[in-house]
């Protein structure tokens, strides 16, 4: 028995669940699991002050922040494998 309470959690280890999403892979379904957008001068630059890292600590809210749906799940693999049974069985000659 795989999920003995139904327990949901995200358990996303990864950014896809089985590939990248592109059209070459998956058909061009986007199958990542968890949203892990983060938002730079480079992606919205009339929000964010541009920064070097080199120099310059970059400080969140003034040059980056996570995106509206950072962390939450994206598709149904983002969460563990609801209650499952499996059953099995062989033959002997």
């Amino acid at each position: 028995m795989i999920n003995l309470f139904d327990q949901f959690q995200l358990c996303a280890c990864g950014g896809t669940a089985f590939g990248t999403g592109s059209s070459g892979n998956a058909g061009g379904v986007n199958i990542q699991r968890i949203d892990t957008a983060v938002l730079t001068p480079v992606t919205t630059p009339a929000r964010f002050a541009a920064f070097n890292p080199f120099t310059t600590t970059p400080v969140q809210g003034v040059n980056w922040d996570y995106g509206p749906n950072f962390g939450r799940a994206i598709s149904r693999f983002a969460y563990t494998t609801p209650r499952s049974y499996r059953i099995s069985f062989g033959v002997r000659f």
